[in-house]
Parts: structure tokens; C-alpha cells; sequence
């Protein structure tokens, strides 16, 4: 995926599908937003018709302060977050870029518009721990893992962990639960740690990225304003590629090192 997404930008990977579209739509005039024949957009995100000239440190500082909030506090996002917003508010209203009042109005109606993601992604938390506990991860992975040869435990594992990653949209539930299950079947089997923690972290990211209802997605939507679902077929064509490839590379490794 990385080196998919390095050629696309360079250029040496072509556009295609949705992606495709989408540049000629805008490259010929159109607009960069388009209305959604169906589903809707998670965050509806309001252009501004003025332009005020800035800084990029207007948003490296605050990210910088983010991510020191975290730190500082014991990796609680929370935390980094409310400190982000306070550089921000010092920052903005110093400038004259807001007032204070323009601040709080921007703050509360973001907040609002999060709500309804947030509800989302409760829900899809629940449905991931729902699988958990009802033993889905462990009859998927430890009752097929443990009747697979040894060559090819590596493709099985980025298949069998995508797959399930992909069921359940449990990006972070999937590697606390395969890493214990999957690292004692390498060492018994005498395969390397290397290519049973490799095939389990990109089977976590092909389900992830392949997954419409995973949190990343509704993310990646309320961060551009575009659907999940034109996300997901947008990044649908290379993420096939990227599996493909990924397949072909993990059956080679497995009668290469095994």
C-alpha cells in the first residue's frame, strides 16, 4: 500500500475508477464536491466563501501541542486535544483571525457535526466486542490456523486476519487477539516471529482499509466530506492490486524461508 500510494502521487501508477473521474471533473471546471446519488455525507463540511491569508504554523503549532498534550499526559488523546484547542483560541484570536465569539460558534458547530460519527463509531465498537466476546476470533483463527501447512502459514494469516479484520471492523481488537494466538503457532512449527507479525499487521491493514464501516473510513469522510462509501470504491481497485501483490509475496516467502 505504501508503495502503491508513493507511485500514485509520482505519478507512475494511473489513476483509475472514481479517482480518475474525480480529477477530470475538477481538472474541466467542476466542482470538488459533488451531491452523493445515494447515502450521505457523515460530516456536511461548508466551504468558505472568503479567503484570510495565513500561516501554515497555524496548524503546525497547534498539532505540535497536540501531540505534547498526549505525551504529557499519559497518551490521553483527550487531553493533547484540549490543549491544541487553547493554543488555538491564543493563536486565533491574537491575529485577529477570529473573534472570540466567531471561535466558540466554529468549536460548537464542529462538535455538533461529530456527533452523529461518534454515535457510529460507538456502535461499531460494540459490534466488534459483540464478535469478541460470542469466540468469533478465536473459531476464525485458532481452528483454521491450526490445520495449515507450514509453507503457506504466512498467506493464510494475512488472508484469514484480513478477512476477519474486514468482518468485524476490529482493527485494534484483531492484533491483541491473533499476535498471542498466531506468535506460540510459529514457535512450535519453528517459523519466524518476522513472517507471522508481518502477514498479521497488513491482514489488519487490508480489512481495514477494505471495510466501509470501519472507523477509518468514517473518519476519512468527515475529514473530506465525501461518503464512505465513494471512499471505499475509490481505494477499492489499488487495495485489490495491493492484496494481490501482497499474496504472491507472502507464498514466495513462505517456500523461500520455510
Amino acid at each position: 500500500i505504501i508503495v502503491c500510494v508513493l507511485l500514485l502521487d509520482l505519478g507512475i501508477v494511473p489513476k483509475v475508477g472514481h479517482l480518475k473521474r474525480a480529477y477530470e471533473r475538477v481538472e474541466a471546471g467542476g466542482p470538488a464536491f459533488i451531491e452523493e446519488e445515494h447515502g450521505a455525507n457523515l460530516v456536511n463540511i461548508e466551504l468558505s466563501s472568503t479567503e484570510k491569508r495565513s500561516s501554515a504554523l497555524n496548524v503546525i503549532i497547534p498539532l505540535f501541542f497536540m501531540i505534547l498534550g498526549v505525551m504529557i499526559f499519559d497518551k490521553d488523546l483527550a487531553h493533547g486535544l484540549f490543549l491544541a484547542l487553547l493554543v488555538q483560541f491564543v493563536m486565533y484570536t491574537t491575529q485577529k483571525i477570529m473573534t472570540i465569539g466567531e471561535f466558540f460558534e466554529h468549536f460548537l458547530n464542529g462538535a455538533m457535526s461529530m456527533a452523529g460519527l461518534a454515535v457510529i463509531i460507538c456502535f461499531g465498537f460494540m459490534l466488534s466486542a459483540a464478535n469478541k466476546d460470542m469466540g468469533l476470533f478465536d473459531m476464525i483463527i485458532g481452528g483454521v490456523g491450526a490445520h495449515i501447512p507450514v509453507h503457506l502459514l504466512p498467506l493464510f494469516v494475512f488472508l484469514i486476519v484480513g478477512f476477519s479484520t474486514f468482518a468485524t471492523a476490529g482493527c485494534w481488537t484483531m492484533q491483541l487477539i491473533c499476535i498471542p494466538i498466531f506468535l506460540p503457532l510459529a514457535q512450535s512449527l519453528g517459523v519466524p516471529y518476522e513472517l507471522i507479525i508481518g502477514p498479521v499487521m497488513s491482514g489488519v491493514s487490508m480489512g481495514y482499509t477494505c471495510c466501509l464501516y470501519a472507523d477509518s473510513a468514517f473518519m476519512t469522510s468527515a475529514g473530506s466530506g465525501v461518503t464512505n462509501f465513494r471512499i471505499i470504491h475509490t481505494t477499492m481497485p489499488y487495495a485489490i492490486v495491493c492484496i494481490i501483490l501482497t499474496c504472491i509475496a507472502y507464498f514466495a516467502a513462505g517456500f523461500v524461508f520455510l
